[in-house]
Parts: structure tokens; sequence; C-alpha cells
């Protein structure tokens, strides 16, 4: 992570009327900053946003991030795994490290350079080499954007390359007639500034007015009522026939609401390696989602933006747009992170602990649900419903009943006799 001393200088165009942030002017520093955002993996996201003196729920990833947390195994692996999850290294970390503001605070993958021919070599295959600590280049040149170019960043964070021509565009888009109502403040932000940021990212459609225009506040209204919407929308959604697997869910049947579902192995893999996908990954994924309205405004920005003038390599582009996992995930291979032989239970919000019937009844007890009123469904999993988890886990605390909703016509199992 960087120093606590770093700074970046922006210059912000208001419109004091409605108190609204039309845009943000700033060079290379601040649109690496928030580019870099679309190569963090949401483990670390989570881990990030909830360390801030006002933490936000994202849908139920925080609550997937704590089960993990307090989930143990008698298992020699399991204590890599888990670390590997809750601090998930970044692909582009070597690039990261070069900027300005760094948020990530992850433990750096060290690498090590054979003295014979030089070759990098990352430690998860090579231990016995000398330690090389001059990987990272020097931050003249901007990481990602060039160092010489100068953007606007929307309230909703469209980054463009600033000029008189976008500049005209936004103020019609906004409405914005009378000029005079428009003045410009120059600001200086650090760490706590980009982290919030980062939190912003997925609540708010004006994150910058929201941080730096506090009494604002538009999060709780229009944006909560989009994102319910959206909700409704992925229950209501068919899915289409594929291969799928089968899971075992306990609803309660009243409202068909998902109280949680009993699965082996191969689900709780799926829901864990949620935390270790990159946000530009998730982005391309489900874009439409109104939680990543601004986080797509970025993906777009990247996609927009021309290399040479803007960005710096075509190669540099890939890395915010189809950005990979770490090698080291590879290295879990086909077995997963969690124990094959285990049943586990994963709540409506995503927790997942190893399956107890006791831990059931009194999830009952705790909802005044009787037991006349739990019904046991099998429902399917397969792509397209790992899409609408996936969705469903970044909007709603109530994950399972979102993403399964539709599937819920399944006829009750067979009891083998």
């Amino acid at each position: 992570m960087s120093t606590r001393g770093e700074k970046i200088e922006l210059k912000l165009l208001m419109d004091r009327k409605k108190n609204q942030v039309i845009f943000a002017e700033s060079g290379k520093d601040f649109v690496d900053v928030l580019l870099s955002f679309l190569t963090l993996p949401m483990g670390t996201i989570i881990r990030l946003v909830r360390s801030q003196s006002e933490p936000s729920m994202i849908g139920s990833m925080n609550t997937l991030y704590q089960g993990l947390e307090n989930l143990e195994f008698k298992d020699n692996l399991w204590t890599t795994y888990k670390e590997m999850l809750l601090c998930p290294s970044n692909s582009s970390e070597y690039l990261c490290q070069k900027l300005k503001l760094n948020i990530d605070d992850t433990q750096p993958t060290k690498y090590y350079i054979c003295d014979c021919c030089r070759v990098k070599l990352c430690t998860y295959w090579k231990t016995t080499l000398s330690l090389t600590t001059n990987l990272v280049g020097t931050r003249e040149e901007g990481v990602f954007v060039k160092g010489t170019a100068t953007f606007m960043i929307s309230d909703d964070l469209k980054v463009m390359p600033l000029s008189t021509s976008n500049c005209i565009e936004l103020l019609n888009k906004l409405g914005i007639k009378d000029i005079n109502t428009l003045e410009e403040m120059r600001i200086i932000i650090g760490l706590e500034e980009v982290l919030s940021l980062l939190r912003l990212l997925f609540v708010s459609e004006t994150p910058l007015s929201d941080l730096f225009l506090p009494k604002n506040s538009k999060i709780t209204s229009m944006f909560q009522k989009k994102i319910q919407a959206r909700v409704e929308y992925i229950q209501k959604d068919p899915v289409s026939n594929g291969k799928k697997m089968k899971l075992k869910v306990i609803l309660r049947k009243s409202d068909n609401k998902l109280l949680y579902a009993e699965t082996g192995a191969d689900f709780a893999n799926r829901l864990l390696s949620q935390l270790v996908i990159p946000l530009g990954t998730i982005v391309k994924l489900i874009s439409a989602s109104p939680s990543l309205r601004c986080a797509s405004n970025l993906y777009k920005s990247v996609e927009e933006l021309g290399v040479g003038l803007y960005m710096n390599s075509e190669h540099l582009k890939k890395k915010l747009l189809l950005p990979k996992l770490t090698p080291k995930f590879g290295a879990v291979g086909g077995s997963g992170f969690v124990q094959e032989e285990t049943t586990f239970m994963v709540t409506d919000d995503l927790v997942l602990t190893r399956v107890s019937p006791v831990s059931g009844i009194s999830l009952f007890n705790k909802l005044n649900i009787p037991i006349s009123d739990i019904e046991e469904k099998v429902v399917d999993f397969g792509k397209e419903e790992a899409l609408k988890l996936l969705e469903a886990s970044l909007i709603s605390k109530s994950a399972l009943t979102s993403a399964f909703n539709s599937n819920l016509k399944m006829k009750k199992p067979k009891l083998e006799r």
C-alpha cells in the first residue's frame, strides 16, 4: 500500500445550485487509481471496504467473506487456501505497486531471479533463488494511461479526454443551462478518499458528489429502487437448460424464501471462488447490474480510450478488460478449496458452514418459522444460475432466494427406500 503521505490534487467543476459534482479534471495519477479498481479481486474489495469507519454491505458478499473467516478444517492445505481466498492476489499487482495511491494492502507476491539465466520465477514454484527487489519501475509515466494526457471524470465515473466538446456534451446531458451556477474547486485526496470511492462504487450512482459533497447523499432513494427492481427481475428471469448440478434447498412455503441449501464441495467451491474474481471480469459477465453502473462506466472508458493518445498499450488495456487470476489459483487444481467429502449449509445470505441439523432447527427458531411451513426442494445449478447468483450476491442480502426464485417449480426430491 502507498504511504499515508501521498496525495493527488483534483480540480472539480460543481453545480452549487444542485449541490452536484459535474466532473473532476485530473492527470494520470487519479485515472490510474480509478482504472486499477477493475483489477481488484472481490475478496480484496470486501476486506478493504469493511475496514472503513463507514463500511457498506455489498449484497451478500460481506457475509460470504465473514463465513469464510469462521470456516475451519483439520487440513494442512486449508490454512493456505483460506488465506488465498481472504487475501486474493491481484494479477496486476506489479502494476498497481506503481500507483501513486495504491489501496491494496495484500502481501505482494515475492519473485526470485535465477542468477544464471535471469528468468523471473514466482514463489509458488521456486523458493531457493535470490529475491529480486527491482521488478517495479518508476512512476514517471502513467501506469495504464499516458502521463501527458488530461482527463475529465463524470460524477458516475465515466473517464473521457478533457475537451470543450466533451464538457458541453456532459452539461447538456445533465440539463445544465445556467453556467453562472457552476463553480471550480481544488481538492487534495489521499488513501482514505480512494477507499471511500471504492465503497461508493457499489452503493451510489454519484460517487464523486457523495464523497466531496456529503450533504448531497443521493444513495438511499432512487438507487435503492433500481436495485430492488433488478432483484425482482432476477427472480423472474427464466434460465435455459444445460449441464447442471442439483442442490437441495430448504424454504419457507408461505413466501418461497430460501432459508438455506445443503450442498457438496462443488457448489461451495464455486461460491468461494467469487471472492477471487477481479471486478473487471465481473463487469464483463454482468454489466447490466445497477450496482455495477459506475464500475461499468470505468470498463467502457477503457474500451473507448485509444491506445497511443490515452492508453499506454494494448497489453495494459487487456489487463483491465480481461483481468486474469494469479498463477497460484491454478495451483489449486481440480480438487477445489474445500474437502470433497464435506457437506455444507449455505444460508440465504451466503454464510457457509458445515451442515448440521441442529443449525437448521436453530435457524427455524430464530426466524420463528413453524415446521409446517418448511419444505425441501431440489433446484438446478448451472452456468446461467451461477451468473444470477453472482449478480444477486452483489445486490441482495437474500442471494439464494433472488437467484433461485424462478427455479422453485421443481418437484420435491424423491426419498430413497
